[in-house]
C-alpha cells in the first residue's frame, strides 16, 4: 500500500484520503451524503467537514444542499474533480497492470483464485467485527 499512495501522492499531491475521496465520488458516479461518508470512513462529521473544505479549495468538489433535507450535504464532483479522479483510477490501473505482466500467465488463475478465497475470509472477518465491535483473537 505504500508505493501505491506514494504513486498517488507523487501524481497528485493529494493526500491519500483525498485520493480515496476522490475516487469514491468517481465511482458512485454522483452525490454523496456527507455524513454517509464520514460514517463510511468511520470519521467524525467534523473531521470530513475539514476533508471536504480542502477539496473544494482546490475546486475538486463543491457542495450541494439536499432537496429534500436542507440539514443534508451532498459532496459533488467538479470538472476538475471528475478529470483528477480519472487519472488517479488510470494511473493505479495502469500499475496494477504492470505487476500483473511480471506474473507468469500460468499462475494467473491460481492467483485469482486465492484473491477470491482471501476477498470472502476478509468480508467474514470484517462483517463479525462490525456486529460484534471487537476482535477475537484466540
Amino acid at each position: 500500500m505504500a508505493v501505491r499512495d506514494s504513486l498517488l501522492k507523487k501524481c497528485h499531491d493529494l493526500s491519500k484520503i483525498d485520493c480515496f475521496l476522490l475516487q469514491f465520488l468517481y465511482n458512485t458516479k454522483g452525490k454523496v451524503i456527507m455524513n454517509d461518508l464520514a460514517d463510511l470512513l468511520q470519521v467524525s462529521h467534523s473531521r470530513i467537514t475539514r476533508l471536504m473544505d480542502n477539496l473544494c479549495n482546490l475546486n475538486l468538489v463543491k457542495r450541494k444542499h439536499s432537496e429534500r433535507d436542507r440539514r443534508q450535504w451532498y459532496a459533488v464532483l467538479t470538472l476538475e474533480g471528475e478529470y483528477r479522479a480519472k487519472l488517479i483510477s488510470e494511473k493505479v490501473i495502469n500499475h496494477q497492470k504492470l505487476v500483473l505482466d511480471i506474473i507468469p500467465e500460468d499462475k494467473l488463475d491460481e492467483m485469482l483464485e486465492f484473491l477470491v478465497i482471501y476477498t470472502k475470509a476478509f468480508e467474514q472477518v470484517t462483517k463479525k467485527i462490525n456486529e460484534e465491535g471487537v476482535i477475537d483473537d484466540s
